[in-house]
């Protein structure tokens, strides 16, 4: 796996409108903010697991960075709430400033491979069923060697 490049794409916050998941941070944690305190806790961890060389999903460090969060305050996060969690992700819309609902495609299509721990290469070679701006994600990624 050391081998093959690293890709980081910036979809959290850039795009996706991570207020979005609010509600669920507030009724687990007593305190919507909480979200700003996990979101800033999976970035530090997904840039240190990144550093490592090491491979986790996404949904992995997600669940595991609201589980610490848990842990520091006292609180039991359950199945459930993992899962409300992960929901928000998919179901995620991009910022009402992101233009067009292109861009809500070219979003789904990454946060799609993320999820599923897809090598790049899978997201540069996919077949999409009709033209769209997503159609520039294969372009866009074939300058990775």
């Amino acid at each position: 796996m050391a081998d093959l490049p690293l890709l980081l794409f910036d979809m959290n916050e850039t795009l996706l409108d991570l207020e979005t998941a609010g509600p669920t941070f507030a009724r687990v944690f007593g305190e919507r903010s909480a979200m700003r305190l996990w979101f800033a806790n999976l970035i530090l961890i997904s840039a240190a697991v990144a550093a490592s060389g090491q491979q986790v999903g996404f949904e992995k460090l997600a669940t595991s960075v609201m589980d610490m969060l848990g842990d520091m305050r006292g609180i039991t996060i359950n199945a459930p709430d993992r899962d409300e969690l992960i929901q928000n992700f998919l179901t995620m819309p991009p910022h009402l400033e992101v233009p067009g609902a292109e861009a809500g495609e070219v979003t789904a299509a990454v946060q799609t491979a993320m999820l599923a721990d897809l090598p790049y290469p899978r997201l540069r070679d996919a077949v999409f069923a009709h033209l769209t701006v997503a159609e520039g994600l294969g372009p866009l990624l074939a300058g990775i060697s």
